[in-house]
């Protein structure tokens, strides 16, 4: 029997993919780099590997081709941020290939090697969440798709510490196309250390499979070595008849540092049997974050931290000159991280979206809760308030947008549509319009009264990750995985530029206040500053050394100033018109995520993996928080003359002011704000 050869370096495919170089071969393919001389672009070429004899034999049952062929049809309509995109398939005389989307740098495994040993506990947690989304999304397919050989070196990481899966696709997903098509010439392939028992016995995958060899995966980034042989599936099976315990030692007892409710977990996907395991890729994904908040609750009571949900305040600590610490906000009982953290207009609140499902609205002066807004059923990725201060929306990994009533914390809209996460929400800048960015590529914009869809904008670039509206509210900013910015027209939905500099993902974006210009980040270090009249970049901001994951400008400064913060766990602040940076804070012991200014330009907030919020004074050490501490009474202050009917400053009754959900304001009230 005889397999295709290796392509050479500079063979011509389709008069179109020139290869480049091997770069990894299993039981069932090889993977090559290749260029598509069309496009200008590097692409990964998956070439089957079959044997002369098994085409010979199955030629003559007409299912081979028409399954292959209807299988990558399949896999071209993937769309899943964790999945490469499928873009093409053909046949020629070197066999059956799969043309891809090309990931570059190190799988796990390669990093592991490279580490010398595990990798953190919160770190693979994360990537776990990621990789059992798109198990989910696989196994939920109309002809369920499972991957069959789910390991280190088939998972990639980027810049944005978003996970890749890596080598699915022909024959691979599909079990029922080998058994019918190619009978005793099996194309399955798989690792012995990650497989689970019915795979390597051949009776038959199901999804469930694939969460062994995820839960093998895990085993292995959390004690940092492969699973010994003797711990493989087939040798734990034959312990019982040898009279010997399963020599598979739980995840805790190999690496004390994990706590127990996750090892159990992680040991229950290792089960033998299919049924002992969990019922599917959802249920494992709720389970471990399950397990990893109560691990983190139990770690905090054991510090004798308060069960108060409070916000606790540091003192102020003095930081580089003229920037200083006001104090730390932090959730001394939920132990979640932060995604985005946002001021209302008139600075009373600051409300966050977190990976608990819910979204906690604070009093800014003093740290109470609020709220805890409960509905999403998947981690809250954005929140925004209406520019009136009377509404929050929030954007979910559960695809949907929910609309609240910051006075009564009610759900009053619940909008779908959206067929990925939504990664981004943001009102409008004269509150009629409610957009939302969505890992399915579109931006979606609703009436916030009534919540009637009202445009579409869909630019076939892959996931989106944020959005940001020109002040005057008529064109709309979006970015994402394509490492480009488009300027929309919203009324028309017309892409008006679509500005190239980024070299990698672009994560955040924001206009500056008075519109003048327009600054974007990412994973490739870099702050790009944009004329976006022009559609031209006219600057550029550098000193991070990891991805910038949020910027903001800050009001009412010269300059401009503006704020960002990175994943190397620093926010910085810059002077946009000279490029310099003016001031570094530190302090979070992870990844920032998300940056804001209050909307005097006083103080900063920033959010961050480390489950805190930090304030930071951009004036004088007292006076903005004070402030702060004087708007929240004043703020009280009006609830009570919104009691008694009349305002104590002009004497004049309170008059309607939005007629859908019926807030009153009076007209030196709204022109105060």
């Amino acid at each position: 029997m005889k397999t295709p050869a290796l392509l050479a370096p500079n063979t011509l495919l389709q008069n179109r993919y020139q290869v480049v170089r091997p770069i990894a071969q299993g039981g069932m393919g090889r993977v090559y780099q290749a260029i598509d001389q069309n496009l200008g672009i590097i692409v990964a070429l998956k070439q089957m590997l079959v044997s002369d004899e098994t085409l010979t034999g199955a030629s003559q049952d007409t299912h081979l081709h028409n399954a292959l062929k209807r299988e990558a049809r399949l896999l071209a309509t993937l769309r899943h941020p964790a999945l490469p995109k499928v873009m093409d398939y053909f046949v020629t005389d070197a066999g059956h290939f799969l043309m891809m989307e090309y990931i570059p740098g190190d799988d796990l495994g390669m990093m592991l090697e490279q580490r010398g040993g595990c990798f953190p506990l919160d770190e693979v947690l994360t990537w776990a969440d990621q990789l059992l989304h798109a198990l989910d999304y696989l196994h939920r397919q109309p002809t369920p798709i499972i991957h069959h050989d789910i390991k280190p070196r088939n998972i990639k990481v980027l810049d944005n510490e978003q996970v890749v899966l890596l080598d699915f696709g022909l024959a691979k997903g599909m079990p029922s196309y080998q058994t019918r098509v190619l009978g005793s010439h099996n194309l399955s392939s798989y690792t012995v250390d990650y497989a689970p028992l019915e795979q390597i016995q051949g009776t038959g995958t199901t999804p469930r499979s694939d969460l062994y060899a995820l839960g093998a995966t895990l085993y292995h980034l959390l004690t940092g070595g492969h699973l010994p042989p003797e711990a493989s599936a087939l040798s734990r099976a034959a312990a019982p008849f040898n009279d010997q315990p399963d020599p598979l030692l739980p995840l805790h007892v190999v690496n004390p540092q994990i706590p127990m409710e996750i090892s159990t977990v992680i040991m229950q996907a290792l089960a033998l049997q299919p049924d002992d395991r969990p019922p599917g890729a959802a249920a494992l994904r709720v389970a471990l974050r399950e397990a990893r908040q109560k691990s983190l609750r139990d770690a905090q009571e054991a510090q004798v931290v308060p069960p108060s949900p409070s916000l606790a305040l540091s003192p102020p600590g003095l930081l580089e000159a003229p920037l200083r610490l006001q104090g730390v906000i932090q959730r001394t009982t939920m132990g979640t991280a932060m995604h985005q953290v946002v001021f209302s207009p008139d600075h009373v609140w600051l409300a966050s979206a977190g990976t608990d499902h819910r979204t906690w609205v604070w009093e800014s002066a003093n740290g109470r809760v609020i709220h805890q807004l409960a509905g999403h059923t998947d981690q809250v990725r954005s929140v925004a308030f209406s520019p009136d201060g009377y509404l929050l929306a929030s954007g979910s990994d559960d695809h949907t947008v929910r609309v609240w009533e910051i006075k009564s914390g009610q759900e009053i809209q619940h909008l779908t549509g959206p067929t990925l996460p939504v990664s981004h929400v943001v009102f409008s800048p004269d509150g009629c319009l409610l957009a939302a960015a969505s890992g399915d590529g579109t931006v979606r914009l609703w009436e916030v009264a009534g919540g009637r869809q009202a445009g579409l904008l869909d630019g076939g670039n892959g996931p989106l990750l944020a959005i940001a509206f020109h002040p005057h509210g008529h064109v709309l900013a979006s970015v994402g995985v394509d490492h480009k910015v488009h300027l929309w027209e919203v009324a028309g939905g017309r892409r008006v530029w679509q500005l190239s500099g980024h070299r990698g993902v672009v994560q955040s974006v924001a206009f500056s206040p008075d519109g003048a210009l327009l600054v974007s980040a990412g994973s490739d270090k870099i702050i790009s500053v944009w004329d976006p009249v022009r559609g031209v970049q006219v600057g550029a901001l550098k000193g991070h050394r990891k991805l910038v994951s949020s910027v903001a400008f800050v009001p009412g400064s010269d300059g401009p100033l503006l704020a960002s913060g990175s994943y190397d766990k620093t926010v910085r602040v810059w002077n946009v018109k000279s490029e310099q940076e003016i001031g570094r804070l530190t302090g979070h012991t992870r990844p920032v995520l998300s940056v804001v200014v209050h909307p005097r330009g006083e103080v900063l907030v920033s959010a961050s993996e480390d489950c805190t919020l930090r304030l930071w004074g951009l004036g004088a050490p007292q006076a903005s928080w004070e402030r702060m501490e004087q708007a929240w009474h004043e703020q009280q202050q009006r609830r009570a003359l919104r009691a008694t009917g009349h305002c104590e400053v002009c004497g004049e009754p309170l008059r309607m002011w939005e007629k859908l959900y019926g807030h009153t304001r009076c007209k030196l009230h709204r022109s105060s704000r």
